[in-house]
């Protein structure tokens, strides 16, 4: 695994973006994400999810997936809901520590978490897929308005804005704020109190959480996220995301 580091700490399974300074998810991350998620489900009692220090995930990578065909695209597109279904329905407690800055596909895969910390200061994160031409995904808005309630869900959907974490945590979006030298030994203390609880029980609470969310996606998921890959490759958001990609 290339672009997933995955380290192990008394039974937890430390999963570490590292895809350079962006740690933007390309079609490599999303692979190695996949494989990792495949070992977790087998062999650890938990879960943190984190990145580099300057950005957690800047989200998808934009240089690297424009160069993709439609057919390329809807497999990449697959894969990256696939890991965030496979972090929503583990058994094990799923704890995302933001270790930087986190806009879109960044904030995508820690709504797929169980919680979530972030960090003080002015350290981005949020939905800007629609200022780019594209619908935020669907299972993306299902996992968002479980969160934090539909009203808000879809006034962050609509507005496509980015803010710092610290305003995600009084929208409910963000369970703590910490200090960037504490932020992983909190998110292990807080797993370490997610898994010493009853495993069945636990698991199965997790399971009931997600069956709604994992039965629309399966019914409808398909079709919606062909719809995101078409209008990917429009003209229109062609040019936007060719835009955005300089910023990378």
């Amino acid at each position: 695994m290339d672009k997933v580091n995955l380290e192990k700490k008394e039974g937890f399974a430390i999963l570490r973006l590292n895809n350079g300074v962006t740690n933007g998810i390309d079609q490599r991350m999303a692979t190695d994400l996949l494989e990792a998620i495949f070992i977790i489900k087998k062999e650890s009692l938990g879960v943190l999810l984190t990145g580099g220090q300057k950005f957690f995930s800047n989200g998808l990578d934009l240089p690297s997936l424009l160069k993709l065909n439609p057919a390329q695209m809807r497999e990449f597109w697959t894969a990256f809901n696939q890991i965030a279904l496979e972090l929503l329905i583990l058994p094990a407690p799923v704890v995302c520590a933001f270790s930087g800055h986190a806009p879109a596909g960044g904030t995508i895969l820690a709504l797929a978490c169980d919680l979530r910390l972030g960090l003080a200061g002015r350290k981005l994160m949020g939905l800007s897929e629609v200022a780019l031409g594209l619908p935020v995904p669907y299972l993306t808005g299902l996992m968002l308005a479980r969160i934090i309630g539909e009203s808000k869900a879809a006034k962050m959907c609509l507005e496509a804005q980015l803010f710092s974490q610290e305003d995600g945590f009084k929208m409910g979006l963000v369970d703590e704020i910490c200090q960037p030298e504490e932020i992983e030994e909190k998110a292990l203390a807080k797993i370490a109190q997610l898994a010493a609880l009853p495993r069945p029980a636990f698991a199965q609470v997790k399971k009931e959480r997600a069956a709604a969310i994992s039965e629309l996606y399966s019914q409808q998921g398909q079709t919606r996220d062909q719809v995101f890959v078409d209008l990917w490759f429009s003209d229109a958001t062609q040019a936007l995301l060719l835009k955005a990609a300089e910023k990378f």
